[in-house]
């Protein structure tokens, strides 16, 4: 279908590619198919301007701030929250001061075990956020577990919990979102601006995360920005992940 055309043509492509998806599912691997082939035309218009594309879209090169994500229970002599404390450290030293952990891979109190001991392993520096990779069952369970964590942070308090529920539960998130202190952020695997519009809509996360390779390519990651800044809610501009395994 694109073979030919104009390559500076990058919002009229997007259609067209999302309009032949249309009976064959419109998300799931096609979006992400979609997503690979925007971004390639993104980089190749901003070479040919030879311009940073950030700076092609209005921005600028700057430094931006960084965290370290850690926690893949990775046992350490049968001990998780003793891995957990190691992996830390080694990012304290490198450098690192906001952290990120996985949770829900264990019960709820072997999770808060490894929360204490990646604040302890911080040192009073820095923040730490929680990663549940749509772990919990339903809300209850994701409150509950979420209490525990916050009191295993202690004064430290967490940075945000992320993705407690499933993708589908926008009412659990809004209903997390509105009864936990800390921030609830999800959005890493959601899709289109139109499954955005319902996070905004029910107001489902203090922080959206668009992954710019998932959710359609940078076209649809300009417009899910815009929507969340109009809303007032904070988005976490991630375009990849760089994940530590030590």
């Amino acid at each position: 279908m694109l073979i030919g055309a104009d390559a500076d043509d990058i919002w009229g492509h997007w259609d067209r590619m999302y309009q032949e998806t249309l009976l064959t599912g419109r998300q799931g691997i096609a979006l992400r198919a979609i997503s690979a082939v925007d971004m390639a035309l993104w980089d190749l218009a901003a070479k040919r301007r030879i311009l940073p594309l950030a700076v092609m879209l209005g921005g600028a090169v700057r430094l931006v701030p960084a965290y370290a994500s850690v926690g893949y229970y990775q046992p350490d002599d049968g001990e998780w929250a003793k891995a957990v404390h190691r992996e830390i450290r080694f990012n304290v030293e490198h450098g690192f001061s906001d952290h990120k952990i996985k949770v829900g891979g264990l019960s709820i109190k072997e999770d808060a075990d490894r929360v204490r001991a990646a604040i302890d392993a911080m040192d009073g520096r820095g923040r730490l956020a929680l990663d549940a990779n749509n772990a919990y069952r339903d809300f209850s369970e994701a409150l509950h577990a979420a209490r525990v964590f916050e009191k295993a942070a202690g004064d430290d308090g967490l940075w945000w919990f992320e993705e407690p529920l499933s993708p589908d539960d926008y009412a659990g998130h809004a209903e997390l979102a509105y009864r936990l202190e800390t921030p609830v952020a999800t959005g890493e695997i959601h899709q289109t601006r139109h499954e955005f519009r319902r996070l905004v809509e029910q107001r489902s996360a203090d922080i959206l995360q668009p992954d710019v390779g998932v959710l359609g390519g940078v076209r649809e990651w300009i417009r899910v920005t815009r929507a969340a800044e109009r809303s007032n809610i904070s988005c976490l501009r991630r375009t990849f992940t760089i994940s530590s395994f030590l």
